[in-house]
């Protein structure tokens, strides 16, 4: 997990340890990372990715089984690093993403036996800032509104800005206040 979002599941109950990846963390970081990841002898590998970090990861566990997303541009180190493809992200595109994680895995025959929503876990000085955030903002913690993350580091992947101001105006038409986030 990219440090930044470690957060979102390192406090999660379900989730018994967190590996963080630092993209930035030069030869020992990647070293260090790469020996954890085959020490855990992993036996299954879900590669919710696109993209050809995520399958080289997959590979370095050294997992019996690694599922992953088949490549729409053909890539073929991406295809051969999965013991398993998962045959169309679009397929699957939910407006939940773990309940289109779900479907892949359904279509590979194993079916969850419940797709709970997702939640994230806060720590209690997250909870403590978060709240802090939500008063400076006019908001409290139990009222409805929207956060909108509007970036991406790969320009390509990003809308107009023209979009970005119609989507927030209508969420908050229709929902509520919007609150925006942008990092990278």
């Amino acid at each position: 997990v990219n440090p930044n979002a470690s957060t979102l599941v390192i406090n999660n109950p379900l989730v018994a340890k967190v590996h963080r990846a630092d993209r930035h963390g030069g030869a020992a970081s990647a070293w260090k990372l790469f020996r954890d990841l085959r020490r855990e002898k992993f036996d299954l590998v879900l590669d919710y990715s696109e993209g050809d970090r995520g399958a080289f990861w997959s590979l370095v566990t050294g997992a019996g089984e690694r599922i992953g997303y088949r490549s729409k541009k053909n890539h073929y180190f991406r295809n051969w690093a999965h013991t398993r493809l998962i045959p169309d992200r679009a397929e699957a595109l939910d407006r939940n993403i773990s309940v289109s994680h779900a479907k892949a895995l359904a279509a590979l025959g194993h079916p969850p036996a419940e797709i709970p929503l997702p939640q994230v876990f806060f720590t209690l000085e997250g909870e403590r800032r978060a709240t802090e955030f939500l008063n400076k903002n006019g908001l409290r913690p139990g009222d409805t509104y929207c956060l909108f993350h509007m970036t991406t580091r790969e320009r390509i992947r990003q809308w107009p800005r023209e979009h970005c101001l119609d989507a927030i105006n209508w969420v908050n038409a229709k929902v509520g206040p919007v609150i925006l986030t942008a990092w990278s």
